[in-house]
């Protein structure tokens, strides 16, 4: 097969899926390995909701996958990842917002959210 016949790697979908989900998981690890630490040291929860609120988001990722499929069969596939990374763009600024233990909580699962349903394979 000459090179020329085979299909190209770095497309332009490629290239904006690839950046798109590192941006994600970069988002992700950052606040999974500090939300924890936040929680317990700046708004005096206990150790264990602390890590409740670590784990949410991973809980409400899971969640967000499994309401993919309805939710792009009910609005299409580009609302349904344009409504996703909007979702987790407002939420990974709405930790600097987040006064208390409810809104951290709250906004955990916005971000997790839309990471479960924009990290979803788009590609068909």
């Amino acid at each position: 097969m000459s090179a020329s016949s085979r299909p190209r790697l770095f497309t332009r979908q490629f290239l904006t899926g690839a950046i798109g989900n590192a941006t994600m998981s970069f988002s992700f690890f950052m606040y999974m390995s500090s939300i924890a630490g936040y929680s317990v040291d700046v708004l005096g929860a206990s150790a264990a909701m602390g890590g409740i609120v670590s784990g949410l988001f991973v809980i409400a990722a899971t969640i967000g996958r499994l309401i993919t499929a309805p939710f792009v069969t009910l609005v299409g596939r580009r609302v349904a990842l344009m409504s996703a990374v909007i979702v987790f763009m407002l939420a990974s600024g709405g930790y600097m917002l987040a006064d208390n233990l409810a809104e951290v909580v709250l906004t955990r699962c916005c971000h997790g959210l839309g990471m479960g349903v924009g990290a979803t394979r788009w590609v068909r």
